[in-house]
């Protein structure tokens, strides 16, 4: 299902681990999703030059659908997400997808539009690991905050979707760009420390960087602050 190879980079916004999964994951999460395209998903949103907000069909998502029956593979790829970013205690986003997870299809001429997505609980973040399992023929370069970054099938990136701006340009070509994205909630300040970032280097002492100290967020902050999500912008990247 994948091969640690690549180490982890995170430069204080997004994580980037390259090679997350493999080729044949790939085609086999791509083919899942080409196969569920007209059942299961639907016509996604963008915006004009005008701020106006209208339905198109270069880009598809399962955000608002009902009909979602997501193979083993995609939820043997969340509890991975969960041990390697230490996620037990965080909850899924809620009422987006399915079990906190997103899937879009980008046909030729879609993208997404600069957007940040709607508020969780109170006092949390939106957390998305997204896994890119089909690339685009060209274009698609993904900007987070003032960084631009370019995937490659099977590469994962990380970023707390509601803190940042965040858009993707215009794909070209047969090939569609699909994404798979896992959403949790997660303290800000938990991942702008890197407590979330899996197997950043241990320091030659042998105690534990900050990287690898646990989480602050248990999951009674999560009930706690647990409120209804509000119905903004319906986007995924």
């Amino acid at each position: 299902m994948y091969k640690h190879v690549y180490k982890p980079t995170f430069d204080g916004t997004v994580c980037l681990v390259r090679g997350y999964a493999d080729q044949a994951t790939c085609e086999q999460l791509t083919e899942w999703a080409q196969s569920a395209r007209r059942a299961q998903f639907v016509p996604g949103i963008s915006r004009d030059r005008d701020g106006r907000i209208h339905r198109v069909t270069t880009r598809l998502t399962n955000r608002m659908s009902h009909y979602i029956q997501y193979p083993k593979l995609v939820y043997d790829f969340q509890r991975r997400i969960r041990d390697d970013f230490r996620l037990a205690t965080a909850p899924w986003i809620h009422g987006h997808g399915r079990d906190g997870v997103v899937v879009s299809i980008t046909d030729d001429g879609g993208d997404v539009y600069a957007h940040r997505d709607p508020p969780v609980a109170r006092g949390f973040s939106a957390l998305r690991c997204n896994i890119l399992a089909s690339q685009a023929e060209s274009g698609g370069l993904v900007h987070v905050a003032n960084g631009t970054y370019e995937l490659a099938a099977g590469d994962l990136m990380a970023y707390l979707v509601t803190d940042h701006t965040h858009s993707v340009d215009q794909c070209f070509g047969s090939l569609p760009r699909i994404m798979f994205m896992f959403g949790f909630e997660v303290l800000a300040e938990d991942w702008v420390a890197a407590r979330h970032v899996p197997d950043l280097s241990v320091n030659p002492s042998g105690a534990q960087s900050e990287a690898h100290c646990e989480p602050k967020a248990t999951i009674q902050d999560f009930q706690q602050a647990r409120k209804k999500p509000s119905h903004a912008e319906e986007v995924s990247s």
